[in-house]
């Protein structure tokens, strides 16, 4: 694992919520006038929780790999 795939991990994930929000905004909608029931829409809405999860979870992933790598640098200079 590093930088690249940091990076990478977190913009899949990014897409994958943004995606989320849209599915759980359209089964919302379609709840609104009873096109789809309580059940499909706490998938959607579990779905949306669980993506921005794990979203917020590479990001923070990737910040202490900055950091990491911060640090390392500054050692190595010294």
């Amino acid at each position: 694992f590093n930088l690249v795939n940091a990076y990478e991990n977190e913009n899949a994930l990014k897409e994958a919520y943004e995606s989320a929000k849209e599915i759980y905004r359209i089964n919302d909608e379609k709840f609104q006038v009873g096109a789809v029931g309580e059940y499909e829409l706490a998938q959607a809405r579990a779905n949306l929780e669980s993506m921005a999860l794990q979203y917020n979870e590479a990001k923070l992933n990737k910040e202490n790999y900055l950091k990491a790598l911060k640090i390392l640098t500054s050692n190595d200079l010294n």
